[in-house]
């Protein structure tokens, strides 16, 4: 297993989110001025037993989706970041409540726009991440 004791470098985890019935992918936005979309994620918890339970709770604490965490498909490490997968129904997405933290959220379809929209958050990693598995989500 993948355990954060064995890879302290790693601080963040990040969920490309895909609503399945448009193939189109979930855009959080955010009250930053300077980040306007970003992916759902963030740093993980002393208390967080894995990658996957860090996934799951930024998740669920960003937009009340609790998603069973076998459901996150590991996509890679960049930058010192996880990526993980995760394809949701219409029913789904349509039960997101957002946290404090966004002021709206999109599903947006043209994937290969979607490095430019979130080109801002996580210093460009997450960006770069859509695009390293373009091929894949």
């Amino acid at each position: 297993m993948y355990l954060f004791k064995n890879k302290p470098s790693i601080r963040r985890v990040f969920i490309i989110v895909k609503r399945t019935s448009d193939a189109s992918y979930l855009l959080l936005i955010a009250n930053k001025k300077h980040v306007p979309f970003g992916l759902s994620g963030g740093r993980f918890d002393q208390e967080d037993k894995d990658p996957k339970y860090t996934a799951h709770r930024e998740l669920f604490e960003e937009t009340s989706l609790d998603i069973d965490s076998t459901r996150f498909n590991y996509l890679g490490l960049l930058d010192n970041k996880l990526f993980y997968f995760l394809e949701i129904t219409d029913t789904e997405a349509n039960s997101i409540k957002l946290s404090h933290e966004h002021i709206d959220f999109i599903f947006y379809k043209n994937k290969e726009n979607i490095p430019k929209l979130i080109k801002y958050h996580s210093s460009g990693t997450c960006s770069n991440a859509f695009n390293k598995f373009m091929d894949v989500i």
